[in-house]
């Protein structure tokens, strides 16, 4: 099967696409202009509706916040519903004044009016008569007796007897204790306010027109229009907040700037530039990506041929991360194979340790069925003879022997510390109570698995080299913890101790490769024997450390991983 299309070939083919592909947009692009337009000025326009519904909902807002004030104040209720001249003149004051406050702190509102049920109005600047509120009334049917009717704002109109334009906002009364209708409160607002703020609204130099209208019923309560009437109109609407009003503007898309040209002229010099950058892009890519990744596939194919080991480096950023990341995975290959040849050269040298374990067990055994039942006879012999030490040490020697050389090389610590105690007990009947042993080995580590004949040794060695040349009585304390998730035991005596020189040998014998063993020192061998058979089975960071003073003590420790099962 063929490779396909190089890498410059399907450049050049990209190229070549992405120029049709440029060409086509600008095609679109230009058909799209007025389009685009027409969406920003919609953008535009029904932004500035949004903002300018914004402040005439606060408007209106606080009318009929101050409708609400003067209609709920406690001297209208009993004012409304009094049947005394002299106490509607007394009360009458106060609410004069509440009217003057909120006229006075609120710019659009320029009269109040209070009618009760009978229609006899109080009004703070006499700007409506009775006559002016029956037209209302006639407008809006149950204006001033309906229980049902709901707060509203009336169109902005020309009223002759006020003497300007106004707009009003009806609240209808209710008792507070009853909740029957007992008046109704008519704010009288400034309507030139109204119409100012709608015409500030209008974009300058297009023909608009714009309605505030109502909800229910669609009726304009105030008309703002330019001197044109829009011919291709496009509307925006927006709610006037909770106050049962939206406003629409309609601008004749006609009539906005056209300019297309100019777009037209930018956008085939935009085309002129996009189709340079791309030529330069094209450079860019062949000489800083093509060209180098060539070169970087010819020094592939150099390693494989085995004429190097390495990558050079490559100056461009990308392929150059390319390379190190290639170098590093030679480098751990080499790293893994190396470590792979250690780690068969150590199994090897495990294997043929084990081999050489044997052949010195068997040539060591002679016969084990034969010194079996010579440890038997002694053992009989010792009970006829009623030679109750002979009889324990043979029983000891049996078990030790027995331990030794059957079974797994896995084992549980109770195990061990078992023929310690085997051991120990021969050591007893040979020198009487001239040493102590102490065990500190918590319960809850017993049930660990450890390495056969690791512990026993170090306990030979503590005796034969430690205490048994030392004068007088000895101490001999065998101790296992956790430590920082690894497994210790302590084998430490107070016995003869050594001198610097002969532990620093030790460390360099321990430190040194397998079978380097000096010859003729016992201890050595049994210690270098332990060590190396714990790094074999367990890896290099446990093993044995040896401190020691001359004439103070010897104490071996033994780091383990920890193991709650047989499996390694």
């Amino acid at each position: 099967m063929g490779r396909g299309l190089t890498l410059t070939a399907k450049l050049a083919i990209v190229t070549t696409i992405e120029l049709v592909l440029l060409f086509f947009a600008v095609g679109s692009y230009q058909v799209s202009l007025t389009r685009q337009s027409y969406e920003e000025a919609h953008a535009y326009s029904s932004s500035l509706c949004a903002q300018t519904a914004d402040v005439l909902e606060a408007k209106l807002k606080r009318i009929r916040q101050a409708a609400q004030t003067i209609a709920y104040f406690k001297n209208t209720g009993e004012y409304l519903q009094s049947n005394s001249v002299s106490q509607m003149l007394e009360i009458q004051p106060a609410i004069s004044s509440m009217s003057q406050y909120i006229i006075e702190s609120n710019e659009d509102i320029v009269d109040i009016i209070l009618a009760d049920m009978d229609r006899n109005l109080l009004s703070y600047n006499g700007l409506m008569d009775s006559s002016t509120l029956n037209n209302l009334a006639k407008v809006y049917p149950g204006l001033l007796s309906d229980d049902k009717l709901k707060p509203l704002f009336t169109p902005i109109m020309n009223m002759k007897e006020a003497g300007g334009v106004y707009y009003t906002y009806i609240m209808p009364i209710y008792s507070t204790e009853s909740y029957e209708r007992i008046g109704t409160c008519v704010v009288l607002c400034n309507g030139r306010s109204l119409l100012s703020l709608l015409q500030d609204m209008a974009p300058p130099g297009n023909n608009y027109i714009i309605n505030l209208k109502y909800q229910a019923n669609n009726r304009d309560m105030a008309v703002v229009n330019s001197t044109n009437i829009p011919v291709q109109p496009t509307y925006f609407i927006n709610a006037i907040g909770d106050l049962g009003l939206y406003m629409q503007s309609t601008l004749d898309i006609t009539a906005l700037p056209n300019s297309n040209a100019a777009l037209r002229g930018m956008l085939f010099l935009f085309a002129a530039i996009m189709v340079c950058m791309l030529s330069l892009t094209v450079l860019i890519l062949y000489f800083g990506f093509t060209k180098p990744l060539r070169q970087l596939i010819r020094r592939i194919n150099r390693i494989g041929r085995g004429k190097h080991t390495r990558l050079e480096p490559i100056k461009t950023a990308e392929l150059g991360s390319i390379v190190e990341t290639i170098n590093t995975m030679l480098e751990e290959l080499e790293t893994n194979t190396a470590a792979r040849m250690e780690g068969q050269t150590k199994l090897y040298a495990a294997e043929l340790n084990t081999q050489q374990a044997r052949f010195y067990a068997l040539q060591s055994q002679i016969n084990p069925h034969f010194l079996y039942n010579t440890l038997e006879c002694m053992r009989s012999m010792g009970l006829v003879y009623e030679a109750p030490e002979v009889v324990d040490i043979s029983v000891a020697l049996s078990a030790i022997f027995r331990y030794s050389i059957k079974g797994s090389n896995i084992v549980r610590v109770r195990e061990e510390m078992d023929i310690i105690s085997q051991y120990l007990k021969i050591i007893s009947i040979r020198f009487g109570d001239r040493f102590a042993f102490h065990w500190q080995v918590p319960e809850e580590l017993r049930d660990l698995y450890i390495l056969k004949m690791i512990l026993q040794p170090l306990v030979e060695n503590a005796v034969y080299h430690g205490l048994e040349p030392k004068e007088g009585p000895g101490m001999l304390s065998i101790s296992g913890h956790i430590w920082e998730g690894q497994l210790l035991f302590e084998v430490a005596d107070d016995g003869a101790g050594m001198e610097p020189a002969e532990v620093e040998g030790l460390h360099a014998m321990l430190s040194a490769d397998p079978g380097a063993i000096p010859a003729g020192n016992h201890r050595s061998v049994g210690l270098e024997n332990i060590h190396q058979r714990i790094r074999l089975f367990f890896g290099d960071r446990y093993g044995l450390t040896i401190t020691s003073e001359k004439d103070r003590g010897t104490t071996v420790t033994v780091k383990l991983p920890i193991r709650t099962s047989m499996e390694l």
